[in-house]
């Protein structure tokens, strides 16, 4: 009798390790001998065939433990062999623990998800000693590196998309658990654009970057979920893409006055970056210098600074910051003009009667700064 070994399952054939409940053994003997196993206080025989092979199943189902076991062998002649001996594990709990995924070092951007620019991740975890484990994606088997209980594997390289994919480990018995998970390859930039709100935009335009207010809002689109940091004077200011890709930020440090460069910068959530850059102008200066009267020419008789005119339809005039825009109100009346040159003038359209009139001119400039409201008066003498 020789040659007496279980049949095994799992990662070795000669481990004595298996998750056969009810294995087989099998050797050589002299042809026609009668083997009996003895194992878990029973019995089972079997007859060596004409060729010397035999096997034979512990029938009765085994649980998970380690049994002692041996082999008897007698011949047709009745001579009894030396007896064998050996031992076995049966093992039928799948490899625990079993923990593993995406790297956090291979998930670029917010380690939260599974989103990663890595075209060649890695995946790490741990699994029971002595087992294997195999990551399998995009319809390729890829075996990790297993040292003690912690586990390695890098994929190849990867296109951008979405892929799903399974990480199976195997104990040296032959069980296996699984992990089944997903991840996005995202190597692409994310769209951004970006500048001051047409809200905080001050001023006869709500798109010429000129502003008055010292803490305004800017605003603009991106892709969805994208951290956006908007970067000026000297500080930055962050949000978030909303679900279509909306942002806005309101700058809380004021800004002085005059030139302010930025940088808008959106960063997805694999972590790919995107920057635009512009400026703004901030003015919170009113108009200057700014005067009104009645126009030296409309101001008719010996002299023309004596505020007395026979004009019905005269002429107000003044100086101005230049592109400010002046409006007078005499007698119901609203009259606007530009300033061109430093200067400014109106001609009254509706007639005035006789007598003392009042008006009142104000000048707004680009940037909607506001000068002190200018009153005076002349008189109708026709």
């Amino acid at each position: 009798l020789h040659d007496a070994l279980p049949i095994y399952s799992g990662s070795s054939a000669t481990d004595r390790i298996t998750k056969d409940t009810t294995p087989t053994f099998s050797g050589n003997a002299e042809a026609g001998t009668i083997v009996t196993l003895n194992i878990n206080n029973k019995s089972y025989q079997t007859t060596a065939q004409s060729n010397g092979s035999w096997s034979v199943t512990a029938t009765d189902v085994l649980a998970d433990n380690s049994y002692s076991y041996t082999l008897d062998a007698l011949d047709l002649a009745g001579n009894q062999a030396t007896q064998l001996s050996g031992s076995i594990t049966v093992d039928t709990n799948a490899p625990t623990p079993f923990t593993g995924g995406l790297d956090a070092a291979s998930n670029s951007g917010s380690t939260a998800d599974t989103i990663t620019k890595d075209t060649t991740p890695t995946f790490t975890g741990t699994v029971e000693a002595d087992s294997t484990v195999v990551l399998i994606i995009n319809n390729q088997n890829y075996p990790a590196t297993v040292t003690g209980t912690s586990w390695t594997v890098t994929a190849p390289q990867l296109v951008d998309g979405a892929y799903d994919y399974i990480l199976r480990a195997t104990d040296i018995a032959g069980n296996s658990v699984e992990l089944n998970q997903s991840m996005v390859i995202d190597t692409q930039a994310p769209a951004i654009t970006g500048s001051l709100s047409t809200i905080s935009d001050s001023g006869f335009s709500n798109s010429d970057k000129l502003t008055k207010v010292t803490t305004p809002k800017f605003n603009g689109t991106t892709e969805a979920g994208a951290t956006v940091v908007l970067s000026i004077g000297n500080q930055s200011y962050t949000t978030t893409g909303d679900g279509n890709g909306n942002w806005s930020v309101d700058v809380a440090n004021a800004l002085s006055e005059g030139n302010q460069p930025y940088t808008i910068t959106a960063t997805d959530l694999a972590g790919n970056s995107a920057s635009i850059n512009g400026s703004i102008t901030i003015d919170t200066t009113a108009p200057t210098p700014f005067s009104a009267r009645l126009d030296a020419t409309s101001d008719t008789g010996t002299s023309n600074s004596d505020k007395l005119t026979k004009q019905t339809l005269p002429k107000i005039s003044g100086t101005g910051e230049n592109g400010a825009v002046v409006t007078v109100n005499i007698s119901g009346q609203a009259y606007e003009t530009t300033v061109t040159g430093g200067v400014w003038s109106i001609t009254l359209q509706t007639a005035l009667s006789d007598g003392d009139h009042t008006f009142t001119a104000i000048a707004q400039d680009a940037a909607g700064n506001l000068t002190s409201t200018l009153t005076d008066t002349f008189k109708v003498d026709t």
